[in-house]
């Protein structure tokens, strides 16, 4: 164990993983070179611009300056007309609570599988066996002590086969699919309680 450990850290040594960063040092500023000679005469400042010539005045701008635009501004709100309405208004009377119409339930009219006789039957056979299936785990479930995941299981199973038992004249093909997942979970949960 010491020689893997000492050999481990010569290793991490060695390839620099421990080895403090050099930072090179900012470079020095550069002096600044002034020439060797004599400096160059600054020259002499020059005349200043003599003044633009008056601008002259045509008569017609002379005649009578434009009149500024008139604008309307919308009359002043009435703050205190508004306020004393605000006080004299009767305080807000409750609503009064009136029962909703209850809706009328919608049509069953549902366009469903076409079926021959036989595929119906084959339909709900498979559907009444897999429905015997979760009906055993009930018995079983109620003499044990559950899990929590068991409990769930069982009341998923419940679920199923509720819903299938309601769709099973209306959609044999829908309760077929909802009772074979109850029958999978009952036969998973039944092999957990043996």
């Amino acid at each position: 164990m010491r020689r893997t450990s000492l050999l481990l850290i010569l290793t991490l040594t060695s390839c620099g993983a421990f080895r403090p960063t050099r930072i090179p040092p900012p470079p020095a500023p550069i002096p600044a070179r002034i020439p060797a000679g004599p400096l160059a005469p600054v020259p002499p400042p020059s005349k200043p611009l003599p003044e633009p010539p008056p601008l002259q005045k045509s008569p017609a701008a002379e005649a009578k300056p434009l009149p500024p635009p008139a604008v309307q501004l919308p009359p002043a709100p009435k703050r205190k007309a508004a306020a004393k309405k605000k006080k004299k208004a009767p305080p807000p009377k409750p609503p009064v609570e009136t029962p909703a119409p209850e809706p009328e339930p919608a049509p069953l009219l549902q366009l469903g599988e076409v079926l021959s006789p036989q595929q119906r039957a084959d339909l709900l056979r498979q559907t009444d066996a897999s429905l015997a299936t979760s009906d055993r785990l009930f018995p079983v479930a109620a003499n044990r002590t559950l899990s929590p995941a068991q409990t769930e299981l069982v009341n998923r199973v419940r679920t199923l086969t509720q819903r299938a038992r309601e769709v099973r004249d209306r959609s044999p093909a829908e309760a077929r699919n909802l009772a074979e997942r109850a029958g999978l979970f009952a036969a998973r949960l039944l092999e957990e309680l043996k």
